[in-house]
């Protein structure tokens, strides 16, 4: 499993999709949530050579306006990673203040996937914390863990 630091609704074992990947006997088996228009700031699913891809959001130019995107929640087999540590990923330029930085991104690596799918989780799975204040603030990400965390209400 492999999951992002900052979504705290992640699961770092999430049975779901480790039972799904491993039904499917899935070299990588990726998180999917349905675009509904809120998700400027994260990679597309995508089909490039009969090969699940994502494009990332901040590559596409604005022209990609995805079915699905990338919660970057992924389940790998031990043979994907012993072939992707064999490979050179290449850097992306990411534009954010104050500057730009250079990253690497695992998912480059699909390529080398013999079989991969995607398992669609509902959006109340992503609450990404990814500045103090707005939609991806601080009281934004705090809601939706008291909402997830919160015990069901008894039906009587």
């Amino acid at each position: 499993m492999v999951i992002p630091i900052d979504n705290p609704l992640a699961h770092p074992f999430d049975p779901m999709l480790i039972g799904f990947s491993a039904e499917k006997s899935y070299d990588a088996c990726l998180v999917a949530l349905e675009n509904r228009g809120e998700y400027k700031t994260m990679g597309a699913f995508a089909e490039m050579e009969g090969r699940l891809r994502i494009v990332e959001y901040y590559e596409n130019g604005g022209r990609l306006m995805p079915s699905y995107c990338n919660a970057n929640q992924f389940c790998f087999s031990r043979g994907f990673f012993a072939r992707a540590a064999q490979l050179s990923l290449p850097y992306h330029l990411v534009k954010r203040a104050p500057g730009t930085k250079k990253e690497q991104l695992l998912f480059d690596a699909l390529h080398i996937t013999k079989n991969t799918g995607a398992l669609v989780y509902d959006q109340d799975r992503y609450a990404p914390l990814k500045e103090p204040t707005g939609p991806y603030g601080i009281a934004a990400v705090t809601r939706a863990l008291e909402k997830m965390l919160a015990p069901e209400e008894v039906l009587s």
